[in-house]
């Protein structure tokens, strides 16, 4: 699969996976993520700037994949209406699963008691036709409450069950999770877990984020830096020289984390605290 787009040269990688974007300039991380949007929704994109998928020869309509955008820090999502259908939808699934043959025979019960029923009403007939119950009418009666193992649900296990539960229903498309700011989702000591199980599920994960934290969960090859002059910082190359640079003081982060870091600082915050030599060696990198 490929990346293209007016932000960046095309990023190739293989399905499924997670790849990482920061920008720079705000307005460009903005327009890229109204970009994914009107890709999701098959909208023509205007003026100059534009974001695809394709296989390196075709481009990907978004008709063929099963698309998800999530927002972190968006505690309303399983409220809406269309999650309420994916919710429903699930339930009857499991419901034609373990209790069909008890349904049948509720439907035959009720088809052999109506179907040609005669109601008498004085000088007057009702005949009752049957029409054949469908599993959907039950939606405006079953209510429900979602529970992780009798425990009620926190942020965590919330966002757990909304992943677990819309791959499900991919009715065998190839899946694509667009997210939005996964940092806000989760508090810092639980980011480790949460980007684990992102890499564990069989889905394409594009995620937008600000967070240094959450870069620092993937390899270089996933994680990507846009300069406002929109060229992508060099992160693989970086690491090299990272790792020629020799031993520096920071024993509790991996070369690959420090790479990151030391992009994040460049590239972001602008002012790093650094020791000595790493900021001399920020400072004479043209990645």
């Amino acid at each position: 699969m490929r990346i293209a787009s007016s932000f960046f040269t095309p990023i190739y990688f293989e399905e499924p996976c997670v790849q990482n974007f920061i920008f720079q300039d705000a307005n460009q991380l903005n327009n890229c993520r109204m970009l994914w949007q009107q890709f999701e929704h098959n909208h023509e994109m205007l003026g100059q700037d534009f974001i695809r998928l394709d296989n390196g020869f075709d481009t990907v309509k978004a008709k063929d994949y099963h698309i998800l955008q999530l927002h972190g820090g968006d505690l309303n999502l399983l409220d809406e209406k269309q999650w309420q259908q994916k919710v429903f939808q699930k339930i009857i699934e499991q419901i034609e699963v373990d209790f069909i043959p008890m349904y049948e025979k509720i439907k035959e019960t009720i088809e052999v008691n109506l179907d040609g029923l005669v109601v008498n009403v004085d000088d007057f007939q009702i005949h009752v036709n049957y029409e054949e119950f469908q599993l959907t009418q039950l939606q405006k009666y079953i209510k429900w409450d979602i529970k992780e193992m009798e425990e009620p649900l926190t942020n965590f296990s919330r966002l757990k069950f909304i992943l677990q539960v819309w791959t499900s229903l991919t009715n065998g498309k190839p899946s694509i999770i667009i997210y939005h700011f996964p940092e806000n989702d989760i508090d810092i000591q639980k980011i480790e877990l949460w980007a684990q199980m992102l890499k564990n599920t069989k889905s394409t994960i594009i995620c937008i984020t600000k967070s240094k934290e959450w870069l620092m969960q993937f390899p270089v090859e996933h994680v990507h830096f846009i300069k406002k002059s929109r060229e992508r910082f060099d992160l693989t190359a970086f690491l090299t020289e990272l790792d020629l640079l020799g031993e520096v003081e920071n024993d509790s982060l991996s070369k690959n984390q420090l790479a990151i870091s030391l992009a994040y600082e460049e590239l972001i915050v602008q002012n790093p605290l650094l020791c000595k030599k790493l900021r001399q060696f920020i400072q004479s990198s043209h990645f």
